[in-house]
């Protein structure tokens, strides 16, 4: 099995996941180190570092190990909206894509799974997001995203290469980058430092990443169909305001978090809730975790 982005922090969960069922793997990413990987489990894979959008090094890779499975999991995550980010954008999720996936196809590999983004449809108030709601890209991370998916869906039926398309809604947990806010959050409560933030009125679906990891894995059911594009998602949103004061009373902290410091964006989207019906019947998925539960385990691994 071939995980890209194996260093980071889905692709850590995986392989460890992967390795506790016995898998052979082969990992590529930029770093050697994972913040999650004891040094044991990274003895026990192939980690090759280097570029995706360079077709001859993933070439002898591919060649070499000839895996059954790949999990593309490597991105650039980049999420503001400076255009000038466009080319790196453009090179790491799609040409980078396009590259991986016409190497596997060219050793036949028996799926190809895709870890895309739930930020790409269109934010609706009231109502369940499914595969069939409309699109509205607001960035130029979930532009490549798409882009991707749409190069992807083309080359996989010219090549009849098994695709499945996880499009993940906001994944947490332990060892997530201190970029992103939950874990943000929780290091400033942590250290009862003062947090600003916009009034959090806005309504986000947050999934465990060991929720995600568990459909992955069983994304590389063979009875599936050759091409699937499912939600992934915990299946109920809270408002941030209230996951800003969940997390805030579950680490004890003496900080303040200041609502309303930071204003809402001009094209703010309101409300994120996913329709995960799809992925329940094909992967047999269902969450696992109570949000209190893994916030607390994520809580303790930050402390």
């Amino acid at each position: 099995m071939l995980v890209t982005g194996g260093m980071g922090f889905i692709g850590s969960h995986l392989i460890r996941e992967l390795l506790i069922k016995g898998a052979e793997i082969t990992s590529i990413d930029k770093n050697d180190q994972s913040r999650i990987l004891n040094p044991k489990e990274l003895k026990s894979i192939a980690n090759f570092n280097g570029e995706l959008k360079d077709r001859e090094f993933i070439h002898r890779i591919i060649y070499d190990i000839k895996p059954d499975f790949v999990f593309h999991l490597a991105a650039n995550i980049l999420r503001d909206r400076n255009i000038e980010n466009c080319s790196s954008l453009i090179e790491e999720n799609i040409i980078s894509t396009t590259n991986l996936f016409l190497e596997t196809a060219s050793v036949q590999s028996k799926k190809f799974v895709f870890l895309s983004t739930a930020e790409l449809y269109k934010a609706e108030l009231n109502k369940k997001i499914t595969e069939e709601s409309p699109i509205k890209i607001k960035s130029l991370y979930s532009a490549s995203k798409y882009s991707a998916e749409v190069f992807l869906h083309f080359l996989s039926q010219k090549t009849q290469i098994p695709l499945q398309i996880l499009r993940i809604s906001n994944v947490f947990g332990e060892g997530q980058s201190e970029s992103m806010f939950v874990p943000q959050l929780i290091k400033s409560c942590l250290r009862n430092q003062t947090f600003e933030m916009t009034f959090g009125e806005q309504k986000r679906d947050y999934i465990y990443v060991q929720d995600v990891i568990h459909a992955i894995i069983a994304s590389t059911n063979n009875n599936l169909h050759k091409f699937e594009i499912l939600n992934l998602a915990s299946g109920n949103s809270i408002k941030i305001r209230d996951l800003a004061k969940l997390i805030h009373d579950l680490v004890g902290s003496n900080s303040e978090i200041k609502f309303g410091a930071i204003p809402y964006r001009t094209d703010e989207d309101w409300e994120f809730s996913f329709d995960i019906n799809n992925a329940s019947k094909l992967l047999n998925f269902k969450p696992n975790y109570s949000l209190n539960n893994v916030l607390k385990k994520t809580i303790c691994w930050y402390q």
